[in-house]
């Protein structure tokens, strides 16, 4: 155990003898939490090296709770490869909120001694990356506003499947981006544009959330298969 639950490495190793005996096609879906808040692994677990001066920063915690976390879905990877399991699959890594939030704004300006405003944080420190991997696939950097509604359309793209039944857009459609985030623990509502800019909600962006909304909450789709 690690912090809040289960030790990443522990969790994969684990979680890979449920996968060996897989038949394709499946569906696998891990949360993991030794990089989640509270910050705090045990020193045996800790392998990055801090700046000097530094070591007992909130900022250098977090950034060996990420370490680790990288390290144990690298080891995971390997371990899908070496079973023979990775050239079968697509790899897909995001976060559901950000890392590090407004109220830590202080840490990172002490750690990198520099004043950052409300404004800097949304576009520099707010986005969170979203990974695609297959083996073989040409690496390649998409820098463009999206949100997590968008990854499945995206996913189609790659796997070239033509299908209307989802809401966003894929990221390699050419066209610019925006991001539509909802008021909840983790910050306030807004939107934020394709040049990383805060925007005011419109109608018709709100009628796509309340409509997103539905779906999930009649579970729409599992009911129009029954149709």
């Amino acid at each position: 155990m690690i912090s809040m639950g289960l030790g990443d490495r522990s969790f994969f190793n684990q979680s890979y003898d449920f996968l060996k005996d897989k038949q394709n096609p499946y569906y696998a879906f891990f949360v993991t939490l030794t990089s989640h808040v509270p910050f705090s692994l045990p020193k045996e677990q800790i392998t990055l090296k801090s700046e000097v001066g530094k070591e007992n920063s909130y900022l250098t915690k977090y950034f060996e709770a990420i370490h680790y976390t990288d390290s144990a879905i690298g080891d995971f990877v390997k371990k899908l490869k070496d079973g023979g399991k990775l050239k079968d699959s697509v790899i897909v890594i995001y976060g559901d909120h950000d890392g590090l939030f407004l109220k830590d704004k202080h840490e990172v300006e002490a750690y990198y001694g520099s004043k950052i405003s409300d404004e800097e944080w949304i576009e520099k420190y707010m986005p969170i990356p979203v990974i695609i991997y297959q083996e073989g696939m040409e690496g390649r950097t998409i820098d463009k506003v999206a949100g997590q509604i968008d990854i499945l359309p995206t996913l189609y793209d790659l796997f070239n499947i033509k299908s209307f039944s989802y809401f966003g857009d894929s990221m390699l459609d050419g066209e610019e981006g925006d991001a539509l985030i909802l008021k909840g623990d983790y910050g306030s509502q807004m939107k934020i544009n394709g040049e990383g800019k805060v925007e005011g909600f419109s109608p018709e962006d709100q009628k796509e959330i309340d409509l997103s909304d539905q779906v999930i909450r009649s579970d729409y789709f599992k009911q129009s298969e029954k149709k």
